[in-house]
């Protein structure tokens, strides 16, 4: 079952708001951190840090000071650098807010607090390692309330959309995520765990780390260190008589087996599996030594994603692009085929963010996914037999049945001015 934390700080109405003004200028925190007490370093940065949706913060020590860093958006930024006379009362701090002994050293430590805001809660995940010029400090924010994922908000667009509806109306199969740590794989799945929540099922979670609190779901936490692996949680669990099981991953052909077999019995499995796109999560599991037989008949949809950050709202403009890129982007859009029902403009525009106080002159604020999904429709159990079959031949027998890939869902995503093309090219191409 979830976990509770108790350890953890209090952050006042007046440090919030402090947080929020000191947000739009978050690049030149030096000054202010450096002249209040070390508690209160903490406090501001972190209040800081959740006011701008920051997903980690970075404490590294060097040899003349503490540089701190915030990832926002997905990408590192240096936020503030303080003196060297702060680092260990910083660190002990923390350590002592984590449940760590401060006068014992080790090569890494992982633990957890909370941050109580007035209006909401953050678990922050932390990790400690030790370099070369002391112990350098990684803090992951998590908002613990699943309450506000929406699978609507999550920006898949209809193509993509009424595949995974139709999916996750059933009462058995597998809904299959794919993506690179940090592509919002485990967002997604709650999310849409959300869309089904009710009083009439039980959902039972298998989960390394827990990341968010569900109401009415049985959350449970693997422990390999005791043997409580992802398959034997869920040979367990099953005897729990759930109507859907979330596997946090499948990383090996036992629980791979265990879960097919699981929806082919009459339960919903939502999982992830290790895969560039949702055409590859099928060869992955044959390789994993699953039957195609079996796999086909278990799998509703595959989704494969990525997150790209959006264009701030408030200093939004539009931009030229080069011929070049103009002609590839055509070439690209073209290859959409018509059982999608896709209109493409006439006139591509395409946007990006000048820069302004709301979103640190970065000219990006929050993210946005970009999608690719396959339904499991005949066609596509059709070319899976196939047994020289590749990611391509399934990738282009999904296309030809209206699949939109993730990079075409990115460019349409730019056109709308939600992000850049730039951004899409980067993270989807």
């Amino acid at each position: 079952m979830s976990k509770t934390i108790d350890r953890g700080l209090t952050i006042s109405e007046e440090i919030t708001k402090e947080s929020k003004e000191l947000s739009k200028n978050i690049f030149n925190m030096s000054e202010k951190l450096v002249s209040i007490p070390t508690k209160d370093i903490i406090n501001l940065m972190l209040g800081t840090a959740i006011e701008f949706n920051t997903g980690d913060v970075h404490i590294e020590p060097s040899d003349d000071g503490v540089k701190i860093r915030f990832r926002i958006d997905g990408i590192l930024h240096d936020v503030a650098t303080l003196p060297k006379n702060n680092y260990l009362p910083l660190l002990s701090e923390i350590k002592i807010l984590s449940g760590f002994p401060t006068n014992i050293k080790r090569a890494t430590w992982d633990g957890r607090f909370s941050v109580k805001l007035p209006k909401e809660k953050i678990d922050c995940r932390i990790s400690i390692i030790s370099g070369g010029y002391g112990e350098t400090v990684v803090i992951r924010l998590l908002n613990n309330q699943a309450s506000a994922l929406n699978m609507e908000k999550l920006g898949l667009e209809p193509y993509a959309l009424i595949p995974i509806k139709k999916s996750i109306s059933a009462t058995k199969g597998m809904i299959i995520t794919t993506g690179p740590t940090g592509s919002g794989k485990t967002t997604t799945l709650y999310s849409l765990l959300n869309a089904i929540n009710n009083s009439n099922i039980k959902i039972i979670t298998i989960e390394d780390p827990i990341e968010y609190h569900m109401d009415g779901v049985m959350q449970t936490q693997i422990d390999t260190d005791k043997g409580y692996t992802f398959a034997e949680a869920l040979r367990s669990l099953l005897r729990q008589n759930p109507n859907v099981i979330m596997v946090g991953e499948i990383r090996d052909k036992e629980t791979a087996s265990v879960a097919i077999e699981s929806s082919m019995t009459g339960h919903l499995v939502f999982s992830t599996i290790h895969a560039n796109s949702a055409a590859g999560a099928i060869p992955r599991f044959i390789g994993l030594g699953i039957d195609k037989e079996m796999l086909i008949n278990a799998i509703n949809c595959t989704i494969s994603q990525r997150l790209v950050r959006k264009i701030c709202p408030r200093c939004r403009q539009e931009t030229k692009i080069d011929s070049e890129t103009l002609n590839e982007i055509k070439i690209i859009l073209n290859s959409i085929h018509s059982k999608a029902n896709i209109k493409i403009p006439e006139r591509l525009k395409f946007y990006k963010g000048a820069g302004c106080e709301y979103c640190g002159g970065i000219g990006y604020r929050g993210r946005i996914g970009v999608y690719e999904v396959i339904e499991m429709l005949p066609e596509i159990q059709k070319i899976i037999q196939n047994p020289s079959v590749t990611n391509y031949d399934i990738e282009q027998a999904a296309v030809a049945q209206g699949t939109v890939l993730m990079l075409q869902d990115g460019i349409l995503k730019a056109l709308k001015g939600e992000t850049t093309i730039e951004e899409v090219f980067r993270v989807a191409k």
